[in-house]
């Protein structure tokens, strides 16, 4: 369901970040629905279907390609193929170290646990846990939308 939410959010996501003309709160609000999406299904799981929970989780996550907007125009054009290359090796990068990091501490354990329950519930607050570092990094990165050229205007009287 959640590759489901992509094809919904991707394009929803990105038409609602350039109607406001920034990114950062709609990476940020993304990021959010994610974590909320995933917290119901890791804690209240009979809350809702895990496919709509799953579907929801998708179509939030549709925020994650707005980065990519980021960088084409934080960037001069001479410029732009390598810096989209440089945020696709971060993407792939932070992918290729969480991804054994977390098989490390949770994959293989999983056969040897009598706790299924627990076990999930402690694989999902590292995702969880994951999802916040990124909320972190939303607030931090410089807004590159339209509206950050307007100037809120002072009076002066």
């Amino acid at each position: 369901m959640v590759p489901l939410g992509w094809v919904v959010g991707c394009p929803l996501l990105g038409w609602i970040s350039d109607l406001k003309g920034k990114r950062k709160p709609v990476i940020s609000v993304g990021i959010l629905i994610m974590m909320m999406s995933f917290s119901q299904l890791i804690y209240v799981p009979t809350l809702m279907p895990a496919v709509i929970s799953m579907l929801i989780f998708g179509i939030a996550s549709g925020a994650a390609m707005l980065p990519y907007s980021i960088i084409k125009e934080a960037n001069p054009d001479h410029v732009k193929g390598s810096a989209t290359g440089g945020i696709n090796f971060l993407t792939f990068g932070i992918t290729a170290i969480l991804g054994p990091t977390f098989g490390k501490l949770y994959g293989k354990t999983l056969e040897t646990v009598t706790d299924h329950e627990t076990h999930f519930t402690q694989a999902g607050n590292f995702m969880l846990l994951v999802m916040g570092a990124a909320l972190i990094a939303s607030l931090i990165i410089r807004e590159t939308g339209q509206k950050r050229l307007i100037k809120p205007h002072v009076f002066r009287g």
